[in-house]
């Protein structure tokens, strides 16, 4: 399956995505649902949605937000049935969502499970809002919605709340034209980042202070390092002018990145001389 190695400026296609999960945090996320929406700046030109079944059973909260049950799932199709239908929807477009990273970790993680290490481009309507959007007390997907006046059909599952994003997405593209977006895109994708990292990986982390650990392929520790932010603090090892050569040597050394938020900055300051 190829690859999607170099976006168009001038006919990009945008899959607009929306996952709906069993809850918890990082890898323990597993899909109940999906749904995608191609979109060509100006038309849907393509869909698809399914339940999935996620092989563990739901929480009552996730089934209080989402409406999703246990028996809703039972007969769904497992991810791996259908891997390769959502790899070829996927595949030759930006990928876009609401939060993209949460929807974008999700899906590559199920991948993962399978042995396949998926990428793809990526747009943040949250982002993307902020920027070309601007005044709005909240950039949640309900909240931006109404202050905009689109109407959200079937809140908390996966169509609706994709098809919500497509016309938040419409609404940026009248701002900011298609090929200044990806150019952008472009742009947020110069950090030089290991073989094993993608930007993703960096954008997941946390804002806020705390103490990081750079580790190596057999998840040794190579660096501990602290900071008031830990996401931006760990984008400066990728940063591509670095010029000392150790810091040029753990850059490529790196394979993941872990942290713990301590929740006070002083902690994460750097210790003051006598």
């Amino acid at each position: 399956m190829k690859q999607y190695d170099q976006m168009s400026e001038e006919n990009p296609v945008y899959c607009i995505v929306d996952v709906e999960t069993t809850g918890g945090r990082g890898r323990h996320h597993k899909l109940t649902e999906i749904a995608m929406i191609k979109f060509n700046g100006h038309d849907i030109i393509d869909s698809y949605e399914t339940l999935v079944n996620p092989e563990r059973s739901i929480p009552y909260k996730i089934t209080y937000l989402t409406g999703i049950t246990n028996e809703m799932v039972s007969e769904a199709p497992k991810f791996y049935e259908v891997a390769r239908e959502i790899l070829e929807f996927l595949e030759g477009c930006i990928f876009v969502a609401h939060n993209v990273f949460f929807d974008f970790n999700v899906i590559r993680g199920e991948f993962s499970e399978l042995g396949y290490q998926w990428k793809a481009p990526k747009m943040c309507t949250v982002r993307l809002s902020r920027k070309f959007l601007p005044g709005h007390a909240s950039y949640s997907l309900g909240k931006i919605c109404q202050d905009l006046g689109i109407k959200i059909t079937n809140r908390h599952r996966a169509y609706g709340d994709a098809k919500a994003t497509v016309e938040l997405f419409k609404m940026v593209l009248n701002v900011c034209s298609a090929p200044d977006l990806v150019q952008q895109t472009q742009k947020q994708a110069q950090l030089t980042l290991p073989s094993g990292m993608e930007r993703v990986d960096l954008e997941s982390l946390p804002s806020r202070p705390g103490i990081y650990y750079l580790k190596g392929e057999n998840n040794e520790i190579l660096y501990i390092g602290k900071s008031k932010n830990i996401k931006q603090r760990v984008k400066n090892h990728f940063r591509p002018d670095l010029k000392r050569k150790k810091d040029m040597e753990l850059k490529e050394k790196v394979s993941s990145v872990d942290f713990n938020e301590t929740g006070h900055e002083w902690v994460a300051l750097p210790p003051r001389g006598p």
